[in-house]
């Protein structure tokens, strides 16, 4: 296989080093062939192994077998050392995983054993290193789009604060792969920086607690000498350095190799940092263990040269001179990115060394000469990334969209049945047209796979084409963006409210729909605020944790109602939102159907807490509550270390929303109140088998956790007292009561916690004070849908009677209003026949 160079030359770059790393390949296929074709004639160097004349043998841990099957890509050997028995989760004194050395290695084959064997592909290294990082750095695109496709997250920081985007070489197709995968996820340069911006914002409100509880705790070390500032000056964290500054820590202060502050501000070009500790006296003449001062490991001639003249100069002279950008500048959060780790291929095809190197002084280099670095704006900092010029490139890469059909709308087919109906759709959803119109209504189908369709790109279409003339507008296939774009027109237009309802079986895709119609309406509408999108992406996890479990037909369906209102003000703008919850699913607390679990929350608690946190939390096992104990339910098996990293994640919802220490405590608190008050068990005493507490002990633990008087919880479970014209009576219950009792107090507990949640969710994304009154809004409705199961409960009554009130709604629009309106202006139709659902809900409505 051969190409001519000049032809290689004019080929895009990721086209190019695909088409070497292919050449390569076949390189070294015909070379193995050749070694194997001379060993067969007797040619080459052979050396004749010598006598095992003791019987010696050798052997290896299992475990260093596997790691050396997968270093010598035996997936067959992997797989069967596997079923053997042994994890697929081995570390090494690294922190390393076998799928971290797969990534390195470019080993998809090995890969996708370890992976389908449960192999985490979001496991970190000593230096929070992912799989994905590695595989970026390495630019390895096949194990990058394996990772992807199997849940890897491409927004989490390495212990530099790099995401696995920034390793990967500029212009690569690694790098347009994840640019485009945060895309899809609605992750944009702005989001980015919010998350990288967490470390330092969670460190500067951890220093301000450290120095409300004295101004020592800010000064202690750990065990090699490494102090706050030491790391708040590495990282740049110029909050928080101006924080300790102000205290009482010693800025001379030396850890156990002798670096001083100074010396890793210098190290890692914080040249503001350098500035600051200057001002406030930090020596610069301090040696480390290797006899280096801080000028000596500068990182660039400017830091050198301002390191040096502060060595020279003291005293007011010097203060001058080191001046960065006045005081104001000093309260920002920056930090230059910095990348301590160097990650290349074990394996290095020649067609590839020239870009990785690229990309490791991309992501390592110094501001170019002239640049201003003391420029105070944040943004500044992350243009290094290139990330923001990625993704502009890839807006204006289009996405191949359905073709426009004749069946795009199905009111207008020349004959509408059942059967013809099912058909188109069924034809449609083979060519991945999920979307098909009902005259003004929307059917979309779930795909159960990740498409192309939701790119900014594709929601800017959306938006322009409705802004043009029926003579210059190019046509375009129904899209979940068209109808969020034609209510905000209506809105624009009308000034008036819009409404958006979305109904359909539970595992339809309904809050998936949802989250797309909230991505077109802010990503076309501006905002005052620029963070509400991602704000109401933080709280989405939050409110599926509470409000979402696992049921036959769905692993994440929502056990809730949801109502979230954007308000916007009459000239389009989008001032903020609300969420209204309805018909939570609190009978799922106490009881759940066969193969159905409890709240995510309850796996999301015992798998993500530390030891310590149980016991502060009263909490043992999941195997002793009964609320968990479901009918067919593996709670190993839901409690994984995916649970644990969905729970970090949680954590940092919490604290991005706001919600303080405290609060999370009690919120902790209720919950395992809520576990415990199950467990309570009651015995029949007397002769009219009145119920008592039969484990008094897990009473007064509930009691505890509420911080209420044990005897008035115990009455309360076992007895009900009436006042009559001024005399109490007080009533035993039963053991059937008294259980009723016990998990009615369950349910109400978890139901006043989740609208306590939504209430700090809405002190979040509601509009600003200064804004006022919203006068129209955009209000989506996200109920789950019908349910059928072989054994209904009253939920499920609350639940269908809601979605026939809706099916009610859209037989009146469409038919009977436009059955109505033909007939008022003269023109001729035929009646439709359709069964009406209305006597069945005034059924249920009617007010005896």
């Amino acid at each position: 296989m051969e190409i001519d160079q000049a032809l290689l030359d004019s080929l895009p770059l990721p086209q190019r080093l695909k088409l070497c790393k292919q050449l390569r390949h076949e390189q070294v296929r015909r070379y193995n062939e050749r070694q194997k074709e001379e060993a067969q004639r007797g040619g080459g160097v052979q050396r004749k192994r010598k006598e095992n004349k003791k019987g010696t043998q050798v052997n290896f841990h299992g475990s260093a077998r596997l790691w050396d099957a997968t270093a010598r890509f035996d997936d067959r050997e992997v797989m069967e050392l596997l079923q053997d028995g042994f994890p697929p989760n081995l570390t090494n004194a690294k922190g390393g995983t076998l799928l971290h050395q797969c990534a390195q290695d470019d080993n998809v084959s090995v890969a996708e054993v370890l992976i389908a064997r449960g192999a985490s592909v979001n496991a970190r290294d000593v230096d929070l290193w992912t799989p994905l990082h590695i595989a970026a750095a390495c630019d390895n695109p096949d194990m990058v789009q394996l990772l992807l496709q199997n849940g890897a997250d491409a927004a989490v920081l390495d212990i530099d604060g790099n995401f696995p985007s920034d390793h990967a070489p500029e212009g690569s197709e690694v790098a347009l792969m994840l640019a485009r995968h945060l895309d899809r996820l609605g992750i944009d340069s702005n989001k980015l920086k919010q998350i990288r911006l967490q470390a330092p914002r969670r460190m500067a409100s951890d220093v301000k607690e450290l120095l409300a509880q004295g101004q020592g705790q800010v000064g202690l070390a750990s065990n090699d000498g490494v102090t706050l500032l030491h790391i708040a000056s590495a990282n740049g964290y110029r909050e928080v350095v101006k924080l300790l500054l102000d205290s009482t820590v010693d800025v001379n202060a030396q850890d156990s190799d002798g670096w001083t502050a100074l010396h890793v501000a210098a190290k890692y070009c914080q040249i503001k940092i350098i500035g600051m500790l200057l001002k406030k006296k930090a020596n610069p003449h301090l040696v480390n263990n290797d006899n280096q001062k801080p000028s000596d490991i500068g990182g660039t001639e400017k830091i050198v040269d301002m390191l040096k003249r502060a060595e020279q100069d003291s005293g007011s002279k010097m203060e001058v001179e080191i001046q960065i950008g006045g005081e104001d500048a000093d309260s920002e959060i920056t930090f230059l990115r910095v990348n301590s780790r160097t990650m290349t291929p074990r394996h290095v095809p020649l067609s590839k060394q020239e870009e990785l190197q690229e990309g490791q002084r991309r992501v390592a280099k110094s501001p170019a000469p002239g640049q201003d670095e003391d420029e105070d704006e944040e943004e500044d900092v992350y243009e290094n990334l290139n990330l923001a010029r990625i993704q502009e490139e890839l807006i204006d890469e289009k996405v191949r969209l359905p073709p426009v059909s004749s069946t795009d709308d199905l009111a207008s087919l020349p004959e509408v049945t059942e059967r013809s109906i099912l058909t188109h759709l069924q034809d449609r959803y083979r060519g991945n047209q999920i979307y098909t119109y009902v005259g003004d209504i929307l059917i979309a189908l779930n795909p159960f796979k990740e498409l192309p369709y939701f790119t900014r790109w594709v929601s800017k279409q959306y938006h322009k084409g409705s802004d043009q003339t029926p003579h210059d507008q190019t046509p375009l296939s129904p899209h979940v963006f068209a109808v969020a774009d034609r209510a905000y027109k209506a809105l624009l237009r009308e000034n008036a409210s819009q409404c958006c309802i979305i109904s359909g079986e539970s595992g339809a895709g309904k809050t998936e729909t949802c989250k797309f119609l909230i991505q077109h309406l802010l990503n076309v509408a501006e905002s005052d605020e620029r963070d509400l999108n991602y704000k109401i992406q933080q709280v989405n996890p939050l409110l599926e944790s509470f409000g979402n479990a696992q049921t036959v037909m769905n692993d994440n369906s929502s056990r809730f109602g949801k109502f979230l209102e954007l308000k916007f003000s009459y000239d389009g703008i989008v001032q903020g939102a609300k969420i209204t919850e309805y018909l939570l699913e609190k009978s799922r607390v106490v009881s759940q159907g066969v193969k159905e679990r409890n709240f995510h929350i309850f796996y999301l608690v015992f798998a993500g807490l530390s030891p310590d946190e149980y016991r502060k939390y009263g909490l043992e096992s999941p195997h002793k509550h009964r609320y968990l104990r479901g009918v067919d339910t593996d709670l190993d098996r839901c409690i994984s270390q995916e649970t644990a990293e969905r729970f970090a994640q949680l954590r940092e919802c919490f604290k991005y929303i706001g919600f303080t220490k405290a609060d999370v405590d009690h919120l902790f608190f209720t919950l395992s109140a809520v576990l415990h008050l199950g467990d309570i068990q009651f015995e029949p005493v007397g002769n009219n088998e009145a119920a008592k507490i039969s484990n008094p002990d897990t009473l007064r633990k509930v009691a505890a956790l509420l911080q209420v008087p044990a005897g008035d919880l115990s009455s309360a479970l076992v007895s009900e007292i009436t006042i009559t014209r001024g005399e109490q009576i007080k009533r035993e219950r039963n053991l059937t009561q008294a259980g009723d009792c016990r998990d009615a107090l369950a349910k109400a507990l978890y139901g006043r916690l989740f609208s306590w949640i939504v209430n700090g969710v809405n002190q979040l994304i509601q509009p600003p004070e200064e804004v006022g009154f919203s006068p129209v809004q955009i209000g989506i409705l996200d109920i789950f849908g019908f349910e059928n199961f072989p054994r209904n409960s009253f939920e499920q009554i609350c639940i269908n009677l809601a979605n026939e009130q809706l099916h009610q709604y859209f037989n009146e629009y469409i038919f009977e209003r436009e059955q109505q309106d033909c007939a008022a202006e003269g023109i001729a139709m035929t009646d439709i026949a359709f069964i009406s659902n209305k006597p069945t809900v005034d059924l249920f409505l009617a007010v005896s």
